[in-house]
């Protein structure tokens, strides 16, 4: 039977509180890994600075190669994993809060947890994202093992960096500039994917609760203002079976995607589980005349 008005908003008003506070946390922990990955790599870079005030010099300060100096500064950069062990470690640790959040909810609303919503539970935890890789060779393809990636090729770069500066190929100037650049280009980029890959988890939660509950339907809600993607501004308001968002296309994250990604990177959007239940008929098909007209727009692109 559909709920009235009255219980339709109530549900929805607590749902939007949920997800309100569940960005929050998600922006929290995006800041702070931005913060702690930015100190990390200041840190990288007061070592590299200590390291090449050791090379030789001629009298009026060009930088004399030795290739036995540069064969001990790279090796020493690359080595360098504590730091980003433990950004990855505060990160975790803020994911669980936000999967606590939704397991509180999803409790609330009626139903079993289930297993992955054990936010509390480290191992769970952690079987969800992915273990920090101890080399290389053990990377793996969660959130983990792109992150370590990521520092990986971060370190490499400040490697070459220091190499072509102790080599003589790189000013001075250029060399301080360069790293400069690297520590806001690579801070960018830290925030990006933990911003993303913390909501994607969190959409793939409530996807998981919405199956549990039996709940075949999602609206799209979020802002529709000046930097709204023309994808999100077409979903905004319209409700989608679970099988009509698996066949979207946000043109960034790929086919199929689109429940987890929304409309891309750094998207502000997400999908609210629903069902036909929650409204009276003349409702529901407005609804679904909204989305019919979407997805008619999307294949038009």
């Amino acid at each position: 039977m559909a709920m009235n008005a009255s219980e339709r908003a109530q549900l929805e008003a607590q749902l939007e509180r949920v997800m309100e506070t569940q960005d929050a946390l998600a922006e929290a922990g995006a800041t702070a890994v931005e913060r702690a990955y930015k100190d990390a790599l200041g840190a990288a870079a007061g070592r590299i600075k200590r390291l090449v005030r050791g090379l030789k010099t001629t009298s009026d300060g060009r930088l004399i190669p030795d290739l036995a100096q540069v064969t001990s500064i790279s090796p020493t950069l690359m080595r360098e994993n504590a730091p980003w062990r433990l950004v990855w470690g505060e990160w975790v640790d803020r994911l669980g809060a936000l999967l606590k959040l939704q397991g509180d909810y999803g409790r609330s609303v009626g139903g079993g947890p289930g297993a992955l919503w054990l936010g509390a539970d480290r191992s769970a935890l952690e079987a969800m994202v992915g273990l920090w890789p101890e080399t290389a060779q053990d990377v793996g393809t969660g959130l983990a093992g792109r992150f370590y990636t990521l520092t990986l090729e971060q370190r490499q770069r400040l490697a070459q960096l220091t190499t072509r500066h102790a080599l003589g190929r790189l000013p001075a100037a250029s060399f301080e500039t360069m790293i400069d650049q690297e520590l806001g280009r690579q801070g960018a980029r830290a925030r990006q994917l933990i911003h993303d890959e913390t909501l994607g988890l969190a959409r793939v939660a409530h996807e998981i609760k919405a199956t549990q509950l039996g709940l075949e339907f999602y609206r799209y809600s979020g802002p529709q203002d000046s930097v709204t993607r023309p994808f999100c501004q077409r979903l905004v308001g319209a409700v989608l079976s679970a099988e009509e968002v698996g066949g979207l296309d946000n043109g960034q994250t790929g086919a199929g995607t689109a429940m987890v990604a929304c409309g891309g990177y750094n998207c502000r959007h997400r999908w609210a589980a629903t069902s036909p239940d929650f409204y009276d008929d003349d409702t529901w098909a407005s609804l679904r005349a909204r989305a019919a007209q979407a997805l008619k727009s999307e294949a038009s692109e």
